[in-house]
């Protein structure tokens, strides 16, 4: 099991049906909690809580959602299954069920994406997979120009 830090004194102990039990990860966007559905006793869980700031708008709600959407379109052996999503006013997050095992960091030694920077020789501040390894010049097909 990855490494599970005790909760701290602001984070909440449950959130619906879910009780909360440690935070697995902490980032600039959102808290990843791990957890048990049935009020402790069932499923094991992530539930990732974005920070308040992020979801005060319903901008922000609404990216969380295509969040979600876009998870649940990827195919069940890639990904964790999204189980639940929560949007409402008082408080958001998204639940999926929890694989347990090494971290990419872990498995690695490194930020998988931090590697493939490294290897291409760039940098990117905001490490989005869309940005690593991008060409630059668009590749030609034969026969063809690109404009």
């Amino acid at each position: 099991m990855p490494e599970v830090t005790p909760l701290e004194a602001h984070d909440p102990t449950s959130l619906g049906e879910y009780a909360l039990l440690g935070r697995l990860a902490s980032g600039g966007q959102s808290v990843v909690y791990l957890g048990r559905a049935d009020g402790g006793d069932g499923q094991w869980v992530a539930v990732k809580v974005p920070h308040e700031r992020w979801t005060t708008s319903s901008a922000g709600r609404s990216e969380l959602q295509k969040e979600a959407d876009a998870a649940r379109r990827v195919a069940p052996f890639c990904t964790a299954a999204v189980l639940h999503v929560e949007l409402g006013e008082d408080r958001q997050y998204v639940v999926s069920e929890f694989v347990d095992g090494p971290s990419l960091d872990q498995r690695c030694g490194q930020s998988l994406l931090a590697g493939l920077q490294r290897d291409r020789g760039r940098h990117h501040r905001d490490r989005r997979d869309a940005e690593v390894g991008r060409r630059e010049q668009p590749r030609q097909r034969a026969g063809r120009r690109e404009r």
